[in-house]
This record gives structure tokens, C-alpha cells and sequence, in this order.
């Protein structure tokens, strides 16, 4: 994760920016797991495709994470999906100085966009009451959470 962006997740978690480090460092695995499982090795991850964006979701006052990736299938011309995945942070109880970050756990996913489907603008990510709104060349998909699971919602 860039230096920016580690700080600015030190910034939203009141952690120093070592321990956003952590925090990175384990949603990166986690986000790396999930890839690999959906790739199966029938795909690679355009990895500098890979957005986070950060939202208290569940009103624990810690930011959860939401992530955009693209996997592109191996041998197949220019074909390609786009997912969403979204990560609940649980923080660690706290004691002495040390500031622990949260570990994240996956939620849900789901694919949002491919080279046959919407286009999907993964810079362009919207949290507002409940509800994430990812804008597509073919107009607004929103999700919301509900019983767990990322459900598709009217705008």
C-alpha cells in the first residue's frame, strides 16, 4: 500500500502509522487469499487495478475496508472481471501504549463489472446511508449490506 495511503488509514484509525502498516499488511493477505482463491489459475490480477476505500459500515466507529480488483483471464484475448470485495475491521482490545490495528475479515464479494459487462469506474466509490454506490458506463449499481451478504439495491 503507498505511503499515503497508509497514513491516511493511521489517520482514520488513530493508530501510528506503524501500526496502519499492520493493518495493511494483514488486509493485503486477506485480499491476496481471496484473489488467488478466484483466479484458480485461470487468472492473473491487474494488480495496479487494486482500490481500497474505507467506510464504517457497521457503525463500530472503525472503518471497514472496501476493495475493487480486476482478475484477467490467462489465454483468452482482453477479457477480464471486475470485483468487490468488502472486509469488516474488528478491533483488537487495547492495553498499555501499544496501538494494535484492526484484523479484517471478508464479508462478501462480488463481480461488478467485466470486459463484456459494465465498465466500472473503481476511482469513483460513493458510502452513504448504507449503501455503496459504484458508478459503471451503463449508470449506478448499489449495494447494500443486508444479512451479511452484499445485495443489489435500486438507486
Amino acid at each position: 500500500m503507498p505511503r499515503i495511503q497508509t497514513l491516511l488509514l493511521a489517520a482514520m484509525l488513530g493508530a501510528t502509522p506503524a501500526g496502519a502498516q499492520e493493518a495493511s499488511v494483514q488486509l493485503e493477505a486477506q485480499v491476496n487469499s481471496l484473489v488467488q482463491l478466484l483466479a484458480g489459475g485461470r487468472a492473473t490480477e491487474f494488480r495496479t487495478a487494486r482500490r481500497y476505500h474505507y467506510a464504517d459500515v457497521n457503525g463500530d466507529g472503525v472503518p471497514d475496508a472496501a476493495v475493487y480488483f480486476t482478475l484477467e483471464t490467462l489465454g483468452q484475448g482482453n477479457q477480464y472481471s471486475v470485483w468487490f470485495a468488502l472486509l469488516q475491521a474488528e478491533p483488537f482490545p487495547q492495553s498499555g501504549s501499544r496501538i494494535r490495528p484492526p484484523a479484517y475479515r471478508l464479508l462478501d464479494f462480488v463481480q461488478v463489472g467485466s470486459s463484456s459487462g459494465p465498465q466500472v469506474n473503481s476511482d469513483a466509490l460513493g458510502y452513504d446511508k448504507g449503501a455503496f454506490g459504484i458508478e459503471t458506463d451503463k449508470g449506478k449499481i448499489v449495494l447494500r449490506l443486508q444479512g451479511g451478504r452484499l445485495l443489489e439495491a435500486r438507486p
